[in-house]
C-alpha cells in the first residue's frame, strides 16, 4: 500500500480508538488536524476522563515536536509504529515524551528508538488504567 500521511494518521487514530474500546472505555475521535487532543475517552462510570495525542508512522522515526516542549494538552501520548502491517503501540506520558527529546536546529525531536526500547511502554495499554497513573487522568465531577 502506498504511503499517505493522512491515511497513516487515520489508521493510528482508529487503531487507538479500537484498543481503548477494548479496555472498556467510551471513546470519541476528534476532528483531524485540529488543535487539541486526537481522542477523548472516559470510563463507563464516567469517573475518569482521558485525552490522547496520537502519532502514527509506517516505520520507526523521531517525532518532530516543533520549537517548544509545551506539548498539546493530553493525558497520554500513543505512538503507533508500523501502521501498514502489525502495529506496535507506545503508550507514553507527556513527561516520557519530553524526557526523550533532543534539540536540533531549534526544533525538539522525541527520540523514536529511545521510546521504542522502553519495554514497559510497548503495547502496554493497561498502563492507562493502572493505579499508579490514577493522578494522570482527570476525575469527572
Amino acid at each position: 500500500m502506498p504511503s499517505n500521511n493522512q491515511i497513516t494518521g487515520n489508521i493510528g487514530m482508529y487503531y487507538t480508538c479500537f484498543k481503548l474500546s477494548q479496555l472498556g472505555l467510551n471513546v470519541m475521535p476528534t476532528s483531524r488536524n485540529a488543535k487539541g487532543p486526537d481522542v477523548i475517552a472516559y470510563t463507563a462510570d464516567r469517573g475518569r476522563f482521558f485525552t490522547f495525542q496520537v502519532k502514527a508512522m509506517s516505520k520507526l522515526a523521531n517525532i518532530n515536536l516543533g520549537g517548544s516542549l509545551d506539548l498539546p494538552q493530553a493525558t497520554w501520548w500513543v505512538v503507533i509504529i508500523g501502521v501498514q502491517g502489525e502495529p506496535k503501540a507506545l503508550i507514553l506520558t507527556p513527561d516520557e515524551i519530553r524526557a526523550s527529546c533532543r534539540e536540533y536546529q531549534g526544533k525538539f525531536w522525541a527520540q523514536g528508538r529511545e521510546l521504542a526500547n522502553a519495554q514497559e511502554v510497548v503495547n502496554n495499554w493497561q498502563r492507562i488504567l493502572a493505579d499508579e497513573f490514577m493522578g494522570v487522568s482527570h476525575i469527572c465531577e
